[in-house]
């Protein structure tokens, strides 16, 4: 590898030892206000010997139907998965009836994607059924 020269050149050398001594007095000050009121730089804080205060979240609180809900919706992105590697009309129909059985765990938006994608994927299948004019 070659080595490459990073110095700058002799005219800036010469304002060198006073900029680093500029810099290390400037350090000196900042840990020294540091050390004063306990202050990390950037970052100010009160220092207490107290506790953090307990706050009850109503979150937990929902916690059995919310997870409920994230089961349902794990179950439905499987099924509408097997959806779309579905070759015929006989796994599109059990696929549905596992969708059917989820229906009362479904959000109205999940109902509509999960309809969406039975729609796609009946269209790829060539099932769509002409209806009665």
């Amino acid at each position: 590898m070659e080595e490459i020269d990073i110095t700058p050149p002799s005219d800036s050398s010469q304002g060198g030892p006073d900029v680093k001594a500029e810099l290390a007095q400037k350090a000196a000050e900042r840990r020294a206000q540091q050390q004063n009121a306990h202050v990390i730089e950037g970052e100010a804080q009160v220092v207490t010997e107290e506790g953090e205060p307990v706050v009850e979240s109503t979150q937990y609180v929902d916690e059995p139907t919310e997870q409920k809900d994230l089961e349902a919706e794990d179950l439905l992105a499987e099924i509408l998965f097997k959806m779309d590697l579905a070759q015929s009309g006989s796994e599109m129909k059990v696929l549905v009836t596992e969708v059917t059985k989820l229906g009362p765990r479904l959000t109205d938006e999940q109902k509509q994607v999960a309809s969406s994608i039975y729609q796609k994927n009946i269209d790829r299948l060539g099932l769509k059924t002409k209806k009665a004019a």
